[in-house]
């Protein structure tokens, strides 16, 4: 398949949720953590759909070794270090760290060949096609990538792996509205 697509349901849900203050039912009674994690590894993932306006915009992933976290915060993650003190990390328990934690397994060996930095694979948010999010943290170094989801615009290296977090991504998104 040459091009990523979100399931169109997120799509709408995305563009047409304005109320950037109201949690989803499942998670009004969990603990949200303001302050940014301290690890020193974690694998960071998601997708920004840039200026969308809305809750749903973008949902960001922090992979630790034996946690999965969400950031249900509204900070567009462009804008400042991420995570930081904007944002709001929740624990997404055993179960879903469970389904994801291959990411940190298949972590493709060319990312560690990029310098310590940011960096933008294709083009990504140029037409508003929204941007896959990856962060690498090991051992305080820290590699972030924006990736256009146009694969044919991407080195190769990085599709299946993006591929991978597409899957992961996807029930991620399910399970949320599933359990809503």
């Amino acid at each position: 398949m040459r091009y990523l697509w979100l399931p169109s349901f997120l799509l709408i849900t995305a563009c047409f949720s304005a109320d950037t203050d109201l949690l989803p039912p499942q998670l009004e009674n969990q603990e949200v953590d303001k302050s940014p994690l301290s690890n020193e590894y974690y694998i960071a993932f998601g997708f920004d759909a840039g200026y969308c306006p809305g809750q749903d915009c973008r949902k960001l992933y922090i992979l630790e070794r034996d946690s999965l976290y969400e950031d249900i915060g509204t900070l567009y993650v462009g804008t400042a270090d991420w995570p930081n003190e904007e944002s709001e990390i929740i624990n997404l328990g055993l179960d879903k760290f469970e389904v994801v934690k291959e990411l940190s397994e298949k972590v493709p060996d060319s990312i560690y060949s990029y310098e310590i930095g940011t960096y933008n694979l294709g083009c990504p948010n140029c037409t508003d096609q929204g941007a896959f999010f990856l962060e690498f943290m090991n051992n305080k170094e820290v590699r972030t990538f924006w990736i256009d989801p146009y694969q044919e615009e991407i080195p190769d290296f990085i599709v299946p792996y993006l591929n991978l977090i597409q899957e992961k991504l996807d029930y991620l998104r399910l399970n949320e509205a599933i359990n809503q």
